[in-house]
């Protein structure tokens, strides 16, 4: 207590601000608290302006609220070579709106932040955090975007982050998380973005994700130990631009009116499964998709001429299956095509002059 008086009193003497008033003084705080768990006995150079001779409203990465003076609204410091803990003490900023401090090098486990009500981002991305991801974010109300990608979080999504019912974007990717996916997340009715991929997630696909979110733009499944089926209800989920589930151990068939039912699909990778059957014919009429991934399955059939009615393809992938008869001509008619892959199939005839 004694110590962070005596800071507290040297800042205001450096700045000849009182800043030392209430809450902004408990913020400032916080803030001294976090750059001595980043910096130790090595100071960081992303950090050097958080000092006594400047503002902590003017430190780098710090942005005050003008309705409230002294009070932190914004801390954003990514990508600038910080390592070590993220100090518990950033729940003491309960005005924090926006915190950024994706791509560094933070370890530890997630900071208690579950006091920070007016919390709306939470960018904690490419960093090494562990431990599990808290189910008491779900006090942070008003978040409407959190993202973890690319740390070392394990355990279960939380059941509880579907309480959040003003999150739009939930990402992630590229972590430890095991366990099934929660249907409590399609209590978020205004959810858009889903990014769940490359995790250990198990057991099948929610049929509530497709049912219960209106605005959903993308559904990323990729490299998860999912299996069964997908639920007809996401095939029909037209307001999808990206709907991806590679690598997993999904079945089954594609509906019939599937290009029908997705007409704003764009990026449809279903790679790396167990579906088989035909591809549908009404798959040509989601004119909209620029990239389509069925590598690796079971699918047979012809390809029809309906592909080249997809004219912004840029990218297809169907090597690893069994389809058959000649490679449609049509695909002559796709400019915008980069990359097209159809080894390890059972086609036949000649290749049109077209194609080449």
């Amino acid at each position: 207590m004694l110590l962070s008086l005596a800071l507290l009193l040297l800042l205001c003497q450096g700045t000849g601000h009182l800043y030392g008033h209430g809450h902004s003084s408990r913020d400032m705080l916080a803030l001294l608290d976090f750059k001595k768990a980043i910096s130790g006995n090595k100071p960081n150079r992303a950090l050097s302006s958080w000092n006594t001779s400047t503002p902590f409203c003017q430190w780098k990465g710090v942005l005050c609220s003008r309705e409230h003076p002294g009070r932190v609204v914004k801390l954003h410091l990514h990508h600038q070579g910080l390592s070590g803990p993220i100090s518990p003490y950033l729940g003491n900023l309960t005005l924090l709106r926006e915190l950024n401090l994706s791509r560094n090098n933070l370890s530890g486990r997630f900071p208690p932040l579950n006091r920070l009500h007016a919390l709306e981002v939470i960018d904690l991305a490419e960093n090494s955090l562990r431990g599990t991801i808290p189910g008491t974010l779900a006090n942070c109300s008003n978040l409407r975007r959190l993202n973890l990608t690319g740390n070392l979080l394990a355990g279960e999504v939380p059941r509880e982050l579907g309480l959040l019912a003003n999150l739009e974007e939930l990402v992630l990717k590229d972590n430890n998380l095991r366990g099934a996916i929660p249907t409590t997340i399609s209590n978020i009715t205004g959810l858009k973005l889903i990014v769940l991929s490359y995790n250990q997630l198990r057991g099948s696909i929610p049929n509530e994700l497709g049912t219960k979110l209106p605005g959903l733009l993308g559904l990323y499944l990729t490299f998860n130990n999912l299996r069964g089926h997908v639920p007809p209800s996401l095939f029909n989920r037209s307001s999808l631009h990206a709907l991806t589930a590679y690598g997993n151990r999904l079945a089954g068939v594609l509906p019939q009116n599937i290009g029908n039912a997705l007409p704003n699909l764009e990026e449809f990778l279903f790679g790396c499964n167990m579906f088989g059957g035909h591809i549908p014919a009404s798959l040509g009429n989601a004119s909209k998709l620029t990239w389509i991934d069925f590598m690796d399955n079971s699918f047979a059939g012809a390809i029809g001429e309906w592909i080249g009615k997809l004219t912004n393809l840029e990218y297809i992938y169907l090597e690893g299956n069994s389809f058959s008869g000649p490679i449609p001509y049509s695909i002559s008619n796709l400019s915008q095509l980069k990359v097209l892959k159809l080894s390890t199939n059972n086609f036949s005839g000649t290749i049109g002059e077209g194609i080449g």
